[in-house]
């Protein structure tokens, strides 16, 4: 598969732009930062460039090019301490954030990271505790890590179980308004602001008061699930905001906010966001918010104002789901918990089913994936082939698949919720999976290089054993 195009929306007209890729790019691309026009980097899936990377054909972990498509320049990450060369331990690898801020400064851009092994719970973490921003001089190739580091004090936390798995190895960062780099550990309500001429991280504030946090204790909760978003500065309302979602918050259904604060980072109120509304973001200097049904970006009507106390919060939610989540012991092994887990999905005996992760797999990916959904709908339906779609919330699904016709049940199901808490991120990252549970639960795993042929070998055997069946 190959990038041919790239399309970006201006938010001041609404128009769309298309920017030709020449020559062709076959790498699997990770994410896209859009400078400007004639400033786009594409990044890449390091375990592909590493592994097909020779000393005759060294591969690029990222590329600059102009609004014409045309790649300016290569860069390598090798000189990145930690980074993934192999599996290694201890290791780090390049965040897979979506990148809606700013990322470069003069000739340095910006990369952050997060930690694969090991896990900040774990003891050796503490003597380890790597730096995880890298300032990438685009002139000398040069690599320095700033200390940008996991608050020392959360180092082995007792979170629930998802939270631990997916939230304590990342961060994200936005720009204040003076300039300074403001950053968010996604598990924790505080916000801290890296200080470029000292090289120093500190805590701004820490917003205790919020009910819906990541409980910390001796014996880890299962009651809460939160990711807190970096704030960000809104010139056209002179205050802060960031959104906080909310998976899990007791017998709740998930929910997403947005905290409103001053200018000294006080907090003044909380928001409950619409349904249908997504990213917050300022594009030139206005507040704007993405509407996931009509795939545009609006302008929002928060004020600095218009909030709502936190004790007036549990009168404002939806009402508790009535189904409740089953109980599957996660000390089983996998193929057990797998069993499980699709018969209360009600995905029936003699099924293929395509694990798809948002988190793994690469935009080539997921777009190849749905292309054949799209071409074999009615035979996959026929025969039994499901897609099991995890996400991180019902926005990050509307976003990547919104747009695919077919993207519905029964042969397509969305799960953003339970999956976390039965398949650490060790478990689901390593290969790409695909289940068949025709004579009990197998796992087929694959890596990048021989994913489709698998699956096409695995889907051909699926389809004409129902065809035999008949």
């Amino acid at each position: 598969m190959t990038l041919k195009n790239l399309v970006y929306y201006k938010t001041a007209s609404g128009s769309i732009g298309t920017i030709p890729i020449r020559p062709n790019i076959p790498l699997p691309i990770e994410n896209i930062y859009f400078h400007n026009l004639d400033s786009i980097f594409l990044f890449f899936n390091r375990e592909y460039v590493v592994k097909n990377s020779d000393s005759e054909n060294q591969l690029a972990d990222f590329v600059l090019i102009n609004n014409q498509g045309a790649i300016l320049n290569m860069y390598s990450l090798d000189s990145v301490p930690y980074i993934y060369n192999g599996q290694v331990d201890p290791m780090i690898f390049q965040s897979p954030e979506y990148i809606r801020n700013q990322r470069l400064i003069g000739d340095h851009l910006l990369i952050p990271f997060s930690t694969y092994r090991p896990g900040p719970h774990e003891e050796r973490y503490q003597s380890w505790h790597p730096s995880l921003l890298c300032s990438y001089n685009l002139k000398t190739g040069q690599v320095k890590m700033l200390n940008v580091r996991l608050p020392f004090e959360d180092l082995g936390s007792k979170l629930s179980f998802s939270v631990q798995h997916i939230l304590t190895n990342r961060f994200e960062f936005s720009f204040g308004e003076n300039g300074e780099l403001l950053l968010s550990f996604l598990y924790s309500p505080s916000v801290y602001a890296y200080d470029f001429s000292d090289d120093t991280l500190v805590r701004v504030t820490g917003f205790d008061e919020c009910f819906f946090n990541n409980f910390s204790s001796e014996q880890p909760s299962s009651e809460m699930g939160c990711s807190f978003e970096p704030p960000f500065y809104c010139r056209d309302k002179n205050i802060y905001l960031r959104r906080i979602n909310v998976r899990k918050y007791y017998d709740y259904d998930p929910f997403r906010i947005v905290q409103v604060f001053d200018r000294k980072f006080r907090s003044r109120g909380y928001v409950l966001q619409a349904d249908g509304h997504g990213a917050l973001n300022c594009f030139d200097d206005r507040t704007l918010v993405f509407d996931m049904n009509n795939r545009i970006w609006m302008t929002t009507s928060f004020s600095g104002s218009q909030k709502i106390p936190i004790d007036e919060f549990h009168q404002k939610l939806k009402r508790p789901s009535t189904k409740q989540q089953p109980v599957i012991k996660t000390d089983q092994t996998m193929e057990v918990r797998m069993e499980e887990y699709l018969q209360e999905l009600g995905i029936p005996d003699s099924s293929l089913v395509v694990l798809i992760s948002s988190e793994y797999l690469c935009a080539h990916c997921l777009n190849h994936l749905m292309d054949l959904l799209e071409k074999n709908y009615d035979q996959y339906k026929e025969s039994s082939v499901f897609y099991l779609i995890t996400t991180n919330s019902e926005e990050q699904y509307t976003r990547l698949f919104g747009r695919y016709k077919n993207v519905k049940p029964p042969v397509v199901l969305n799960d953003f919720i339970l999956h976390h808490s039965l398949f650490p991120d060790v478990e689901l990252a390593k290969d790409y999976l695909i289940i068949t549970n025709t004579d009990g639960i197998v796992i087929h795993r694959n890596k990048i290089n021989t994913y489709f042929q698998q699956l096409d070998l695995l889907i051909k055997n699926q389809t004409d054993q129902f065809k035999k069946s008949k």
